[in-house]
């Protein structure tokens, strides 16, 4: 269980690090008025509980080369822009 704990809490670190903390900062530069942009800590709290869950699924982008086109989309639908 502890290897379990431990593999989850780590993806979900690197998740935070290598998708969220990047896209934010691109949808920061596209739209810096966003109220997304204005409510970070919020947006991370949220962005943070559903990614806990979503950890196996998300590992693939993460670990992926296609990684930049992940976050790219990401912020596209996280900016609510299409």
């Amino acid at each position: 269980m502890d290897i379990i704990l431990a593999f989850w809490l780590s993806g979900w670190v690197m998740i935070m690090y290598r998708l969220f903390i990047p896209a934010f900062r691109i949808c920061k530069m596209i739209d810096p008025h966003n109220l997304v942009v204005h409510t970070k800590w919020l947006t991370f709290g949220i962005v943070g509980i559903m990614a806990l869950f979503l950890v196996p699924l998300l590992m693939y982008p993460t670990l992926s080369n296609n990684r930049e086109r992940f976050v790219k989309e990401f912020c596209t639908s996280l900016l609510g822009k299409k």
